[in-house]
């Protein structure tokens, strides 16, 4: 929803707590905040905003390369942002016939919030496609 965003910051709400991984006491609020400081937002926000105005729509619809190394697809539960099953419709066209999907419960930032889980899900991957001994 155009604008939804900018409201809720505006609105100063204090009804959504941070997740603990991002609260004040924590040092990767320090160094995400630092990072803004020295670079901004201009860059870590532009694949957000080509996609809200559109910019890649076209392109993205002419597509139809096939992923033919194995891919794995780590999907969360709570993401708003990189739905789960949006790996659906690649998967449907043949694009990656090699896919391993998993899903966390855990929000956008899943390696911040389930850091142990998501390495064990690699792990567990990477020795089952072969690419390590587990």
């Amino acid at each position: 929803v155009p604008g939804a965003l900018q409201a809720f910051l505006e609105a100063d709400r204090q009804d959504v707590p941070l997740k603990p991984y991002a609260q004040r006491d924590k040092p990767l609020f320090e160094e995400w905040l630092q990072g803004k400081r020295e670079g901004g937002l201009m860059s870590p926000t532009c694949w957000y905003r080509a996609l809200a105005y559109g910019h890649q729509a076209e392109t993205e619809r002419k597509v139809n390369a096939k992923v033919e190394k194995p891919y794995l697809f780590i999907g969360c539960t709570d993401d708003s942002v990189c739905r789960t099953e949006f790996i659906e419709r690649p998967k449907s066209m043949g694009l990656c016939p090699d896919l391993t999907v998993r899903e966390i419960k855990a929000g956008h930032w899943c390696a911040y919030e389930k850091p142990q889980e998501v390495a064990e899900t690699l792990v567990a991957w990477l020795g089952g496609k072969g690419f390590l001994q587990v």
